[in-house]
Order: C-alpha cells, then structure tokens, then sequence
C-alpha cells in the first residue's frame, strides 16, 4: 500500500537544476581566478572545488528526501531519486511519524520517519496543504499500529 507517493520528476529537476547552475557557475568561477594575475591554476583549481563541493551538498540535500513510501507485510520501503540510496525499513523499528515543513519559506510539508535506532527519513516537499500531511501521518500510524 502506498502511503506517500509524489512524481519523482519533482525532487529530480530540483537536483538536476542545482548541479546544473553549480557546473555552469564553477566553470565561469574557475576562468576568473585563472585570468587573475594573482591565482594560479593549482590555486584556482582548489577554490573552484570547495566552490562545486558548496552546491554539490545542496543539490544532495534536495535528492536525500524519499518521494514515495510504500508498506508491505512486514516493512517499509522508501525509494530516492538515486536508486542506490532506496530504504527498506522493519515496521517494528519506527518508533515516530511526524510531519512539518522543510524551510521558512516553503510551501509543502514533508512527513518523517522516526526510527528507533535514531535515524530520521523524511519526505521530500508533499504540498502546501498541511492537512494531506497529517492525513498520511494518521494513515501511517494506523498501519503502524503506532500512538498518535
């Protein structure tokens, strides 16, 4: 049963957009400090990396949000932009469900996972109805059989 299921085109364009602009501006970065008089390549070679490094953990932050939970029988399954990255979780093991928004200024909740083992897994940006949010947070907890 799927409980939580936004289009993975979503948390995927915002990855691809941010890593995008982090090549696009690190390459015109990296011209800069080389026209320099006063950097060398090696210099601007070093800059330039902890400048893409900077937006590579950005575009990551934005890709390491589940996009779709899915109960089974006996656990959970979480699937990320990366494949790599899916999650199959022990139903026993959620201690918590919680719900929220990510930013001050976003417009979307997100729900989480909270896990007995201390891990926290939440969802990528579901709408800018708090109400869906905890609908799913309610529904997961039913399936959980967990307190609200």
């Amino acid at each position: 049963m799927t409980i939580v299921s936004v289009s993975q085109d979503v948390p995927l364009a915002s990855y691809n957009l941010i890593l995008y602009f982090a090549s696009a501006f690190s390459a015109v970065f990296f011209l800069s400090l080389i026209l320099h008089v006063k950097f060398s390549v090696k210099k601007s070679s070093v800059y330039t990396f902890i400048f893409f490094a900077f937006f590579y953990y950005a575009a990551y932050s934005k890709a390491d949000k589940f996009y779709e939970l899915t109960l089974n029988e006996s656990y959970i399954t979480l699937k990320y932009v990366s494949p790599s990255q899916d999650k199959l979780i022990l139903k026993s093991d959620v201690k918590s469900v919680t719900f929220g928004y990510h930013d001050r200024g976003a417009r979307g909740c997100y729900i989480a996972l909270n896990t007995q083992s201390g891990n926290k897994y939440k969802s990528t940006l579901l709408t800018g109805e708090i109400e869906i949010c905890k609908a799913a947070r309610k529904e997961l907890l039913k399936q959980l059989a967990l307190e609200s």
